[in-house]
């Protein structure tokens, strides 16, 4: 009898795993999933442009980065942009000798947007307070009309044809982090952009954009790319304070303001991590694919 009781439970447990299983394949989240490993080996049939920015600190980072974009997209690169904001003549000579790599200045839209200055308790020191980043991505999109910007301390870890996919079709690529605008916003960006009224305090709840790996077009020039720019002549957008939640060291200067004006623009992203797939929208539909990870080496 008991073994007869055990087998019955054994059975009906099997049956509701069954029925699981079902609802699990049925469900739009894994009919999802399933189209975007369909969509793993499709191509972007366009040339690609990238940007990225380097000092002499990060030339190695650079190298890396190039080599990176080499090995996945030889056939497939339309240009390289590598801004200088303080490289030797030596190695922007060697970077003008790489295939498709061209060097160019980054424009001097503040006094101090190529000095180094400190960035946290530590003493990091970074420039500019990397006021120059928008600048660069603006000088980016007057050459080309879609582009992957990249910091030089990431690599591509994976083929990145679904996202300029996404690019081309929706006008931006963002991804975001786990953390909140709020944090990092110090009292003259609350101030400046009137994050402390009642209908735009929402802002600050919402999460960070990570700035350093985005794609943008022209479609988003005139609403997040000059912006971001003008910005880029006051210093004090940028500058660190210590007035932010994290305190000193924990403003994100240029993050910080990409995230505001995206969501000033309505314009949504998707989660950044080693583990959870991204949902991309490619033809018309929300496709599940590939965790961050699998396309960028980020700082984690």
């Amino acid at each position: 009898m008991f073994l007869n009781l055990f087998h019955r439970r054994k059975s009906l447990r099997t049956l509701v795993c069954f029925i699981a299983l079902f609802f699990v394949v049925s469900s739009p989240l894994f009919s999802s999933v399933k189209i975007s490993q369909e969509l793993q080996n499709r191509k972007y049939d366009e040339k690609m442009y990238f940007a990225t920015v380097s000092d002499a600190e990060f030339y190695g980072g650079l190298k890396r980065l190039l080599n990176s974009i080499y090995r996945f997209h030889k056939d497939q690169i339309g240009e390289i942009a590598v801004f200088d904001i303080g490289m030797s003549q030596q190695e922007k000579d060697a970077l003008a000798a790489m295939p498709f790599v061209k060097v160019f200045p980054v424009e001097k839209t503040n006094p101090i947007i190529f000095h180094r200055v400190q960035t946290d308790s530590k003493g990091k020191r970074r420039r500019g307070w990397y006021s120059w980043k928008p600048v660069a991505i603006k000088q980016a999109l007057d050459m080309y009309p879609i582009v992957f910007y990249i910091d030089a301390g990431l690599y591509l870890t994976g083929p990145m044809d679904l996202l300029f996919l996404h690019l081309k079709e929706n006008g931006y690529f963002l991804c975001h982090t786990p953390h909140t605008i709020g944090v990092t916003a110090t009292n003259f960006v609350r101030e400046k952009f009137e994050l402390n009224k009642p209908e735009r305090a929402k802002i600050l709840d919402q999460l960070s954009l990570l700035a350093g790996f985005q794609g943008v077009t022209r479609r988003v020039y005139d609403s997040y790319i000059m912006p971001m720019y003008e910005l880029s002549k006051d210093i004090r957008y940028f500058a660190d304070d210590g007035s932010a939640p994290w305190g000193f060291g924990g403003s994100r200067h240029d993050q910080t303001l990409f995230s505001i004006m995206a969501q000033l623009n309505n314009m949504t992203s998707v989660l950044a991590t080693t583990k959870d797939p991204m949902k991309l929208h490619i033809d018309g539909e929300d496709v599940m694919v590939k965790p961050m990870g699998n396309y960028v080496r980020f700082k984690w």
